[in-house]
C-alpha cells in the first residue's frame, strides 16, 4: 500500500510503498516507490517476474506537488518529466522469493539499497521504501513541512 508525502513549505511531493500492476508491461507485474531520503527524489523500482533485473526509474529529480480540485489530492506540477529509466547495473534484489501470482514480486525481497548511489545527489544509501511517520524535515528545503497526505491499495 503506497503513502503519499507533500512538504507544506516547497510542495516536494513524493510516494514510497509496494503495489502491483493490473497488467503485465515489460515483464513487471509490481512495483516499489521509492525516495531519496537526501534530496527527495522520486523513483519506481519495477519488479520483473521474468528472472531479468528489476527495473529503477524516475521523473527526473525531486518532484513538486500542485493541488487538484478535490481537496487533500494533488498531482505532480506540469512540466513534470514523464518516467524514464536510470541506467543501472545494481541488483536490487539479490535474492528473490518465488512469488505466485506474478503481481506479487517484490513483495517480500529485501530490498539491497545501503550501496546504491542516488544520481541526483551522489549520496550513497539514502533511497527509502518508507518514510519514517516521525520525520517532518524536508529532504529539499530542510523545513519541517513532510506530511503524510494519503495512501491508496491496488
Amino acid at each position: 500500500m503506497p503513502s503519499r508525502y507533500l512538504c507544506m513549505k516547497c510542495h516536494l511531493g513524493f510516494e514510497t510503498g509496494w503495489y502491483h500492476y493490473h497488467h503485465s508491461d515489460g515483464n513487471a507485474m509490481a512495483a516499489t516507490l521509492l525516495v531519496c531520503s537526501a534530496c527527495g527524489a522520486s523513483f519506481l523500482l519495477e519488479h520483473k517476474y521474468d528472472g531479468s533485473p528489476d527495473e529503477l526509474l524516475a521523473w527526473g529529480g525531486p518532484v513538486t506537488w500542485v493541488a487538484t480540485e478535490y481537496e487533500g489530492l494533488f498531482r505532480k506540477a506540469p512540466g513534470t518529466p514523464d518516467l524514464q529509466g536510470i541506467a543501472s547495473d545494481h541488483e536490487f534484489r539479490p535474492e528473490r522469493n518465488t512469488e505466485q501470482p506474478p503481481r506479487l514480486q517484490g513483495l517480500m525481497d529485501d530490498l539491497k539499497l545501503a550501496d546504491f548511489r542516488c544520481p541526483y545527489c551522489d549520496h550513497l544509501g539514502s533511497l527509502a521504501k518508507e518514510w519514517d511517520p516521525r520525520n517532518h524535515t524536508c529532504p529539499r528545503c530542510n523545513e519541517e513541512g513532510i506530511e503524510r497526505v494519503g495512501s491508496y491499495i491496488t
